[in-house]
This record gives structure tokens, C-alpha cells and sequence, in this order.
């Protein structure tokens, strides 16, 4: 049985109009302190290479171009160094920076976000939730059976 995505959006916008030539770019987020686990979530090597390197491979099949959300603290720290990078100028804000420097940067894009954490999602997962997006809606997302976002 397929997922049951939910897609809500209030009213006809600018993003709605233009979301059918709307590029999808991804977004692993990656900007956290790690502050209860120690260390770097990003640089743990659940695949045999960096968690924040696994994560953006996944992105890259479904995505036009992917970025990593970082702090400030990591943009000379390898891998991040050589990645294209989107600094959270909003310390300490949790996720909510990682997504502001998104539309930000790129104020007409769709994104698909993945957090770093995250080492059990794959591809399947993500490209049904692509292929579940609505493009004239502000959101998709999984919704739990029990009705919850």
C-alpha cells in the first residue's frame, strides 16, 4: 500500500503559479551542534563514508542541485569544505535556520530536506515522496497513519 501524503496550501500564490517550472533542489541539513551526542552527527560513518556525504548522494538523484546547511563552525571542517554549502546565519535556531538560509539563497525553489540524522532513509523513501509532491501545494509530507504530520 502507498504512503499517504498530505499536501496543504491555502489560497493561489506566486509559488503556486510558478511551482510546475519550479526546480527541486536538496537540502540535507546538517547545521546542528550535536551538543547531547558529543560530536559532529554529519561525520558518523553509518555507510563507510560520512553520514552527510551518504545523504547527498541520496538527494542527488532526485534533486536538480544539492546543498548542505552548515554552521559557521564547519566550513573548513572536511567534508563540509568542499561541498556546496549554505551557512546558517541564524545561530543555535535549530532546523528553522538550516530552511530560512534555503529560501534565502534560493527564494523560488522547491525543496526536498533531509536531515542528517537520518541514517535509515533511502531512496525509495524519498522518491516517493517526490513523486507524491503536489507542486501547486506550499508542503508534502508523510502522514503518519494515525493522522499526525
Amino acid at each position: 500500500m502507498a504512503p499517504d501524503l498530505d499536501s496543504p496550501g491555502h489560497g493561489t500564490t506566486r509559488h503556486e503559479r510558478a511551482a510546475g517550472e519550479t526546480p527541486v533542489h536538496g537540502l540535507v541539513l546538517a547545521g546542528g551542534r550535536s551538543a547531547r551526542m558529543g560530536r559532529d552527527k554529519g561525520l558518523l560513518a553509518y555507510h563507510r563514508m560520512p553520514q552527510v556525504l551518504w545523504i547527498r548522494g541520496l538527494l542527488s538523484g532526485l534533486c536538480k542541485e544539492v546543498y548542505v546547511s552548515i554552521n559557521p563552525e564547519q566550513r573548513t571542517i572536511p567534508p563540509y569544505d568542499d561541498l556546496p554549502v549554505l551557512v546558517d546565519e541564524e545561530a543555535d535556531r535549530g532546523p528553522a535556520a538550516g530552511l530560512l538560509s534555503a529560501w534565502e539563497a534560493l527564494p523560488e525553489s522547491a525543496w526536498l530536506v533531509v536531515a542528517v540524522d537520518l541514517p535509515f532513509v533511502d531512496t525509495d523513501t524519498l522518491a516517493t515522496l517526490v513523486a507524491g509532491r503536489a507542486p501547486a501545494c506550499l508542503a508534502t509530507a508523510f502522514r503518519h497513519p494515525g493522522g499526525v504530520l
